[in-house]
């Protein structure tokens, strides 16, 4: 009988030595990657006055025998 309560003793003081080491790596974590974000953020801000254009979206180019691509929709009846 007391090596089951030693057993459930040292579970539960397992149990809670992982809970509070988890919280603070994934304080640590987060308090790293919300700093990084801003750091980010803070190289991606442009002067005012300052115009820039980007363009994601390239021109698809088809093959000459591969004919005229037409987009469609469906019509419902």
């Amino acid at each position: 009988m007391t090596s089951f309560l030693k057993f459930i003793l040292v579970f539960v003081i397992v149990f809670y030595l992982i809970k509070i080491l988890f919280r603070y790596f994934i304080k640590k974590f987060l308090n790293n990657y919300n700093n990084n974000s801003k750091d980010n953020f803070a190289k991606q801000e442009k002067k005012e006055g300052n115009i820039t254009v980007e363009n994601s979206e390239q021109k698809k180019t088809y093959p000459k025998d591969m004919g005229e691509y037409v987009d469609y929709e469906e019509v419902d009846e």
